[in-house]
């Protein structure tokens, strides 16, 4: 294994936060250095969250349960339209900066278990790109392909844990709407799984459907592969 880095991914309320936990307090136990990261896209961006603070004292209808850039888009998609590139260009060095952190723990014996981190965040960068067509300007493409370029290559230094489950097991454990649609279902789930087969082998996808956390933790334990299980799973002696 090239690097001690696992990253997990899937839609929301499938269960990968319980998984990271579960993993990283295992691998304390066994006395190996573990530290989980959360690393959604556009998340704790500063200017995001002015502009969600500044709307939300003008703006007469509170919306709950969304994340600040599905907050700007839902009172005023034409704001976010023209915003969107500097949003991608402040979360990709937001990547950079954060796989340099990686690196650095990974140097001091850290396994780091991460959560999205690069995969979901190009997508949602594509996605929006898509959606929002008017911020295709040269500088917003010239981005969006080097951040693929640097995706491409992180992915190919960390392995991948992709859990998922059915959008009524997923409404049942949240009692949110915002687990189905098409952003959960496509472009946290279907999309980053055709991304690993693309350009990543180390990679599992794990359904949760109807079953409890430890019972999928033990699956997905079984299946790593060897050489990833015995280099961080191995027993201090």
């Amino acid at each position: 294994m090239k690097s001690r880095v696992i990253v997990f991914t899937g839609s929301t309320a499938s269960g990968k936060s319980t998984q990271m936990y579960l993993l990283c307090s295992l691998l304390k136990r066994w006395g190996e250095k573990c530290l989980r990261l959360s690393v959604a896209p556009f998340s704790n961006l500063l200017i995001l969250k002015l502009i969600k603070k500044v709307a939300e004292s003008s703006y007469p209808i509170k919306i709950t349960d969304k994340s600040d850039i599905a907050f700007i888009e839902a009172i005023n998609p034409k704001l976010l339209e023209r915003i969107l590139s500097i949003l991608v260009f402040i979360n990709f060095v937001k990547l950079v900066f954060i796989t340099l952190i990686v690196k650095i723990l990974n140097t001091l014996g850290i396994i780091v278990l991460i959560e999205d981190y690069a995969p979901q965040m190009i997508l949602d960068h594509l996605l929006y790109s898509k959606l929002y067509k008017d911020s295709n300007t040269t500088v917003h493409n010239i981005i969006v392909y080097i951040e693929s370029k640097v995706v491409t290559k992180l992915l190919k230094e960390s392995f991948f844990i992709h859990v998922y489950a059915t959008s009524v097991e997923r409404a049942r454990r949240r009692s949110l709407t915002e687990v189905v649609g098409f952003y959960n279902e496509v472009t946290r789930s279907k999309l980053v799984i055709s991304l690993y087969k693309k350009v990543s082998s180390q990679y599992i996808v794990v359904d949760t459907t109807n079953k409890t956390p430890l019972d999928t933790f033990f699956e997905i334990y079984a299946r790593l592969p060897h050489d990833i299980r015995s280099c961080i799973f191995a027993l201090k002696s």
